[in-house]
C-alpha cells in the first residue's frame, strides 16, 4: 500500500496541476483584484494538494540524503523525488521514522486524490455581497466530488456561507434589492 501511493503521488501531482484552474474543485479563489471576472480562479484544493506532495517528498527525500550521506535529487519534482524515496524505502521502513513517514505519504495522497478526482459544476452570480461595507460579488458553485455532491456560497472577497445559513441569505439578498430597488426610484423623482 505504501509503495504504491508512493509511486502514484507524481502521477496524482500531475493531476492536480490540470485541475488547477477551471476543472477543479468546491473551493477556488480569485487572484486579481479588480472588477468580476478579471483575474484566474485557482482551485485552492488543488494548490494545497500539489504543494503537501512535494513537500512531504521533498523532507523525506532530505531526511534521506543528510543520514545515508547520499546526494539528495538535482530537483525539487515530484517525479526524482518519489523516484529517489523508493530506491531508499526498504532503508526507510526499517528507520524508526518509518510510522510518520507512510502516514504523511499516505495523507499526502489522498489529499491529491481528492483535489484531483473532483469536478466543478457551473457557478451561478447571486449579485452583490450583503455585508456591510463589502464591495463583493457573490456567487454559488457546485461541485461532485467522489459520489457526493456540494455546494459554495461565498464573496470574492472571502465571505463564505454555510447552508444553514442560506435562508437568511436569501431573505438578505432579497431585502437588498428591494432597497435598491426603492432607493433608484427616489432618486429618479418616483413617488
Amino acid at each position: 500500500m505504501l509503495r504504491e501511493n508512493l509511486g502514484v503521488l507524481p502521477r496524482l501531482y500531475d493531476e492536480c496541476e490540470s485541475s488547477l484552474a477551471g476543472g477543479g474543485a468546491a473551493l477556488t479563489e480569485r487572484v486579481s483584484g479588480g472588477r468580476r471576472g478579471d483575474g484566474l480562479r485557482l482551485n485552492e484544493e488543488a494548490v494545497a494538494a500539489r504543494s503537501a506532495v512535494l513537500s512531504v517528498l521533498a523532507c523525506w527525500s532530505a531526511m534521506v540524503a543528510d543520514e545515508r550521506r547520499v546526494t539528495r535529487p538535482a530537483r525539487r519534482e515530484a517525479t526524482e523525488l518519489a523516484g529517489f524515496l523508493a530506491v531508499h524505502l526498504d532503508w526507510l521502513l526499517a528507520h524508526q521514522a518509518a510510522a510518520d513517514f507512510a502516514e504523511e505519504i499516505l495523507r499526502a495522497a489522498a489529499k491529491a486524490r481528492r483535489a484531483a478526482h473532483s469536478a466543478v459544476l457551473p457557478e451561478m452570480d447571486l449579485g452583490p455581497c450583503p455585508h456591510t461595507g463589502c464591495t463583493g460579488v457573490m456567487s454559488a458553485m457546485g461541485y461532485s466530488r467522489g459520489n457526493g455532491r456540494g455546494h459554495d456560497v461565498r464573496c470574492d472577497a472571502g465571505h463564505v456561507w454555510l447552508p444553514h445559513q442560506w435562508l437568511k441569505l436569501s431573505r438578505q439578498i432579497e431585502g437588498t434589492r428591494r432597497r435598491g430597488g426603492a432607493e433608484a426610484r427616489h432618486k429618479g423623482g418616483a413617488p
